[in-house]
């Protein structure tokens, strides 16, 4: 977990800075966003933070807001999203080997899978907050920041964003071709296809799922750049 610009309001503002990699929570080994969640959730009124600094581990002290609200989002207190990302990335890595650049390449793509995979789950668990989510809107501008980078910035940007994609488009919801796998499995173990009518039904609450969603991310990503 690597911290971003740091909000000026934020309390970690003046005692974490970006670039920082955060090594633990309170004893706590942070091996990503979600434990360094966890954590935090789960903490007093302050946090023991350690961060890895220039390559020396430095303890810090954080103080933590009192509204359960607050401290679910991590924007609150240590980063905001978008720099997160561009945070991730401080490390340039370069190699002649075209092998070994194929290899880095899924072993970042499985990363951010395994990433994606588990803010579902903790969003699902609760542990997450669904501020967090972020729609079209979001995307286009977090692109834009980052495309100021460099253009390597941006392919790498539109890469995490088909991974992630991908990931949605096999979540066992009936629009998408993991709801049509969760079809073929029922007609692999009764030996039969689901009925005509109950596929319709499903798609339309599948259908009606996925524009909810979009409603509800695009909402917060106007409430969260223009309000």
């Amino acid at each position: 977990a690597v911290v971003g610009v740091i909000d000026a309001a934020s309390p970690a503002h003046g005692r974490l800075q970006t670039g920082d990699r955060i090594v633990s929570v309170n004893g706590k080994p942070a091996a990503d966003w979600f434990a360094v969640h966890r954590e935090l959730l789960a903490a007093g009124d302050r946090a023991q933070v350690v961060v890895r600094r220039s390559g020396i581990d430095e303890p810090v002290s954080v103080e933590l807001p009192i509204d359960p609200d607050s401290r679910a989002s991590l924007a609150n207190i240590l980063y905001v999203p978008a720099d997160l990302l561009m945070g991730e990335r401080r490390e340039l890595r370069r190699t002649s080997n075209p092998l070994t650049a194929m290899w880095w390449g899924v072993t970042e793509t499985r990363d951010l899978l395994r990433q994606f995979y588990l803010m579902i789950l903790r969003l699902v668990q609760g542990q997450v907050s669904s501020t967090n989510l972020m729609g079209p809107i979001g995307i286009i501008h977090s692109g834009s920041i980052i495309a100021f980078r460099g253009w390597d910035w941006l392919v790498w940007f539109l890469a995490m964003i088909s991974a992630n994609l991908a990931v949605v488009n096999f979540l066992p919801i009936p629009i998408t071709d993991g709801g049509l796998f969760c079809f073929l499995m029922i007609e692999k173990i009764t030996g039969k296809p689901a009925s005509p009518r109950l596929q319709i039904a499903a798609q339309y609450v599948g259908l009606a799922i996925i524009l909810s969603l979009f409603v509800f991310v695009t909402y917060q990503d106007i409430f969260r750049l223009f309000l």
